[in-house]
């Protein structure tokens, strides 16, 4: 059964990682994809991802599938995203907001140039993508909107302030649209993402069988996150099932943000954590 049978969807971000997933997934229920990533002047394996992914998205049956570069975080880039996708599949039931960068980035010592760089990227984007989406599905009676969070908006994290705020701003901003555009026939929907299985968690647990095996036993799931896992989850709310939901955040996390504590890790495990991950030294007083 093909849930999203004759429907036309946009995926920011979707040559790799969690926007990939999103995108082969509605795929595969019947979607029409417009997948899109930055111009591949700025991104030298852009164009190589680009066509790896429609490759995998028209191996799923997808009816049809088009590439547009655009620079999200701007509003030329947005404008030309979605005037893009007008043209080519004559309108968008669903826009899918996932671009966003995660950089560890401790307080003291970050610049405001930094801090609004990152919030441009993950948070400005967003709105963006919103207000695009929005014209557009109002002119056309009705749509469905998801941008991509993370855990890191609903919990905390040390060194990732402006990372936890940017993505708890796109928490935020999907209630407040969700409220504001239900008379057009809008939902905005918001998935929070645990670790997932992207080039950057491969790159930083790689080499790293002790904080590989800390953040599978803080999942109670017990492992990381497959982007498919995530694309099934956008599935559901851009479908008919989930008609009367919207302004709902709905954590993919494998139960990270369920619970706050690591009880039930075996003592070894402590062990091998406390040799890769020396308690800081109490200060001489």
């Amino acid at each position: 059964m093909k849930l999203l049978e004759g429907k036309r969807a946009v995926v920011t971000g979707s040559t790799k990682g969690i926007g990939r997933g999103i995108a082969i997934e509605l795929a595969r229920h019947g979607a029409a994809v417009v997948v899109n990533h930055r111009p591949a002047a700025e991104q030298e394996s852009a164009a190589k991802e680009a066509r790896e992914t429609l490759d995998r998205i028209r191996e799923v049956g997808c009816p049809q599938a088009i590439l547009c570069e655009a620079d999200v975080t701007t509003e030329e880039g947005v404008r030309r995203l979605g005037d893009a996708a007008v043209e080519a599949l004559g309108g968008v039931d669903m826009w899918v907001n996932n671009v966003g960068i995660h950089v560890v980035t401790p307080a003291l010592g970050q610049s405001l140039a930094e801090w609004e760089r990152l919030f441009r990227i993950n948070t400005g984007s967003t709105f963006l993508g919103c207000r695009t989406a929005a014209e557009i599905m109002k002119a056309r009676a009705g749509g469905t909107i998801i941008n991509i969070a993370s855990k890191m908006g609903l919990v905390a994290a040390a060194e990732n302030a402006c990372y936890c705020s940017a993505k708890a701003a796109v928490v935020m901003m999907t209630k407040s649209f969700a409220a504001e555009w239900a008379s057009f026939g809008i939902r905005v929907n918001c998935i929070a993402p645990g670790v997932t299985l992207t080039d950057p968690t491969y790159a930083v647990v790689a080499g790293r069988p002790a904080l590989e095996a800390a953040l599978h036993y803080r999942t109670p799931l017990g492992r990381f996150a497959e982007p498919a896992e995530i694309g099934k989850v956008a599935v559901f709310l851009a479908s008919d099932l989930a008609s009367f939901v919207t302004g709902a955040i709905i954590a993919c996390d494998g139960g990270w943000t369920a619970h706050g504590d690591f009880a039930g890790i075996p003592a070894q495990k402590v062990e091998e954590w406390a040799r890769e991950f020396p308690r800081l030294s109490r200060p001489q007083r």
